[in-house]
């Protein structure tokens, strides 16, 4: 795992013996205002407040749908609490491979906790299900099932809200480039 503590630049260098990339040459602007839908950019912050805010729930839930095939089905979200025990084995690989990736002491801190916490909520989500006589389905509302995981669409940020996409993870930042600049850049009007 490598965290950056610098800027970083990325540099695209062209073959001119492959016809795909003479074409990206050729079709320069159009190619560089669309270079996002070839590439899926990861994230350089991967244990960021905002990647574990809106990314966790999702890990924790295929993580524990992957790791015993009894909770692999749509229907197996309420039966949680039945496996305590496996949703533990999940946490525990999270904060694993946090602590093998992070530096930072909070980062590590804030998954776990963020781990916990989901753990804590599905199981005892599962109970209040089923004290009001339905089902916790992982997202299909059928009959009396109650969805675990929710859309962003769907109304309010909850824990269990997953992303479509990690593109969403957070905001994307504006960078203006300037042709030319006239002024004082120490931020003083009188120092000329």
């Amino acid at each position: 795992c490598v965290v950056l503590k610098t800027a970083s630049l990325i540099q695209t260098v062209f073959n001119f013996s492959r016809p795909r990339d003479v074409s990206h040459y050729e079709a320069f602007r159009g190619y560089h205002a669309a270079y996002h839908m070839q590439v899926e950019n990861p994230s350089v912050t991967p244990f960021s407040t905002g990647a574990i805010a809106r990314g966790l729930s999702a890990v924790v839930v295929a993580l524990s749908r992957l790791q015993d095939p009894n909770l692999n089905a749509e229907n197996a979200a309420q039966l949680a609490p039945d496996y305590a025990p496996t949703l533990e084995n999940v946490r525990n690989s999270i904060v694993k491979r946090v602590a093998s990736c992070a530096e930072d002491m909070a980062e590590r801190t804030q998954a776990e906790q963020g781990a916990q916490k989901r753990v804590d909520r599905w199981i005892k989500r599962a109970h209040v299900v089923q004290g009001q006589a339905a089902a916790l389905s992982y997202e299909r509302r059928v009959g009396n099932h109650v969805p675990l995981l929710s859309r962003p669409e769907d109304g309010a940020w909850t824990t269990f809200t997953c992303l479509n996409s990690l593109r969403g993870v957070e905001k994307a930042s504006n960078l203006v480039l300037l042709d030319s600049f006239e002024g004082d850049l120490s931020g003083s009007e009188d120092s000329q």
